[in-house]
């Protein structure tokens, strides 16, 4: 009984990750076909670069760091923290408030709350 049941999870568990291996490459190959994803926000889905180049955060920085990509401006407390002072050498403090200076940064996305001025 028991080498069925094994045989049976194991049936099952190669079944559906064969079904859930085409996703991927289809996803990557529509960005690739357009230059860009959708990304679905709380304010409804947006179009933005599948490969940015220069990215400006002015929240989530550090989880933005972590993905190893340029960032060309992020918020001031990210900064400010110790910890991340090496890996933002040259890049510029931005703000929500001040839209001119982030713009003349030239960045590929914007990566901003909801709720942060001028992020609609």
């Amino acid at each position: 009984m028991k080498k069925t049941a094994v045989a049976v999870i194991l049936l099952l568990t190669l079944v559906i990750s064969a079904c859930g291996a085409n996703r991927e490459p289809q996803q990557e190959e529509a960005a690739g076909k357009s230059g860009t994803r959708e990304y679905v926000s709380e304010n409804g889905p947006i179009e933005i670069p599948a490969d940015p180049k220069r990215i400006v955060a002015l929240t989530n920085a550090p989880n933005i760091l972590a993905m190893d990509v340029e960032l060309v401006g992020v918020d001031e407390w990210t900064k400010a923290n110790p910890l991340f002072a090496d890996r933002l050498e040259g890049v510029q403090t931005v703000s929500d408030e001040k839209l001119e200076e982030v713009l003349a940064l030239k960045p590929d996305l914007i990566i901003a709350g909801s709720t942060m001025k001028n992020s609609r």
